[in-house]
Formats: C-alpha cells, structure tokens, sequence
C-alpha cells in the first residue's frame, strides 16, 4: 500500500539549467560589480572552477551546494586582500542574489494540479541534490518535509539519502513511490533501498542499458497520478 510519494526536483518539476545560468550569472555580476578588483584575478569561470575545487578537496563541503559556493567566493576575495570577515559578508550578500533568481523558476505544465490531485491522497515529500526550498517556490503547503544532500553531506543515489526520508515518515520502502528525472541518482538510488521508481522522461530518452530498470515511465507529469494508481 503506497503512503508516501517522495520528488526529485530540479529537471523534474522545472527545467534547471536555465536556472542556474541565470543564478550564476546574477549573483557573479553582483559580487564584480560590488568588488570590481575581483576581475583582475577572476572571471565567472574560474569562480566556478575554484568552487569545484573546494567541493574536490574538501570532504565537509563535497555535498553542500550553498556552502560551496559561499565559500569558494569568499576564498577569492580573500585573495585580493579582503578580511575573512569581510569576505564572508560579501560571499554571503552574492550567494543570497543567486539563490533569490535560483527559485525563479518556470514549473513544468501541470505541475499544481498533479501536486494537488497527489497531496489529497498520500504524503508527498522531497528528496534533492540541490539547494531549491518549495517553500519559497509556492509549493510548501503540498509537501510533509524535504530531505536534502546539504543537511546530510550526501547526495543521491547514496542510500542513506533515501533511508532518512523512510525513517521521517515512518514508513516501510515497499510503500514509497519515489519520482525522478535521473536514472541513477533517483531511480537506481530508490531501488536499491527498496522504493518503487517513477521515471519522468520528458525528452523520450532510452532507458534499456540502465543498470535498474524504472517500474514506470512517464512523459508528462499529466501522466503521474494514473502511473500512481498502476503501482498501487
């Protein structure tokens, strides 16, 4: 009996990577333009290249999306001469204008109705590699709790990620469905704990050479409350 529907997010309920071009590009041209020093030594690259450094590097920031970030600019301001202190700050200011345009997103079609249709029935709840909070989306109310790699140091398709969204509702894994874009971190990552899989495959991609298969595939989220009725 299914009790709970867990969600991926990004690529999943929106298209990210228009997002994040523009996040990063709005909190960059934030940071130059407070710091315009900083373009002697950087461009947006190597920002970027520096923060994936960090996330390389160090093993307490390998999962933390917004920490790595905040502290990869902070690093490089540091650089040219700020204070930790004052770097911080700054780092911090820049990181609040991303994550600001990083919840401007454009739901996928039917998003809030399928959401709706769900929330009447099961507990719905969000597992996520990123850094995006339904809550400042609008989407708070149709969702019990969100599990997420930066609170745990973890990322899917790591099982512990998924045991603590079991362990939060109280529920057993042959009663969770959980719902993706990826097939390795949501499908295969929720399969191996035992959840059932929903793979959203808006694009029609092949699925035949992924090491799990998903138990059902979906085009459109239009699609999602009847594929829930099949795996109940």
């Amino acid at each position: 009996m299914i009790k709970l529907i867990t969600f991926d997010l990004d690529d999943t309920l929106w298209d990210n990577g228009p997002v994040i071009r523009r996040a990063v590009q709005e909190g960059y041209e934030w940071l130059f333009n407070r710091c315009p020093e900083l373009l002697q030594h950087h461009d947006a690259a190597s920002l970027d290249a520096m923060k994936n450094r960090l996330r390389e590097e160090d093993p307490e920031l390998a999962h933390r999306v917004s920490e790595v970030r905040v502290t990869g600019m902070q690093r490089a301001l540091e650089g040219v001469g700020y204070t930790h202190q004052e770097a911080r700050e700054i780092a911090e200011q820049a990181f609040g204008v991303f994550h600001h345009w990083r919840h401007q997103v454009d739901l996928f079609e039917g998003v809030e109705e399928m959401l709706k249709i769900l929330s009447s029935h099961f507990s719905l709840a969000v597992i996520t590699n990123g850094n995006a909070d339904v809550n400042q989306l609008g989407l708070g109310q149709y969702f019990q709790f969100t599990v997420s790699a930066e609170d745990l140091n973890r990322s899917k398709p790591d099982p512990k990620v998924f045991l603590k969204a079991l362990s939060l509702a109280g529920v057993s894994s042959k009663d969770v469905i959980h719902v993706g874009d990826n097939l390795i971190t949501d499908v295969q990552g929720a399969a191996e704990v035992g959840m059932k899989t929903i793979w959203f495959n808006p694009k029609n991609q092949e699925c035949e050479t992924a090491p799990i298969q998903p138990d059902v595939v979906i085009n459109s989220l239009s699609e999602l409350p009847d594929a829930v009725e099949k795996l109940k």
